[in-house]
């Protein structure tokens, strides 16, 4: 019976052997290969196609830089516009409100009179 466990085992280990010679030779393999890898450089394709890719990516690019430069100059001018805008505002306020000449008749108290005009009596 030992002659069978031992005969059994020596099958084991060739078939272990086997297998070990088996990774041996695609690690020798890959740094054969890894070798050549290094010295040359891969192609990309296809090149018309990833050349076109990048050129339209360069023109996207491009158009998104103009817009954000577009917004900075925007938001600098902003504060300008405002200030424009509350002196027309003004202005427009000042010529809408038409000038009536009258005479202080009696004061009522701090915030309130009557004034005579050409029209009639205002308070």
């Amino acid at each position: 019976m030992e002659n069978q466990g031992a005969s059994n085992q020596r099958q084991g280990d060739e078939t272990g052997d086997k297998e070990i010679r088996k990774y041996i030779n695609r690690i020798e393999l890959n740094m054969f290969i890894g070798s050549e890898a290094t010295n040359k450089l891969s192609q990309v394709l296809p090149y018309t196609y990833c050349r076109r890719k990048q050129l339209r990516f360069e023109c996207i690019k491009d158009y998104l830089l103009l817009e954000e430069e577009f917004i900075k100059n925007q938001e600098r001018l902003k504060p300008q516009e405002d200030r424009h805008e509350e002196e027309h505002s003004k202005v427009d306020d000042i010529r809408r409100s038409s000038m009536a000449v009258g005479i202080l008749e009696e004061i009522i108290d701090d915030n309130h009179a009557i004034v005579s005009t050409s029209i009639g009596f205002e308070h």
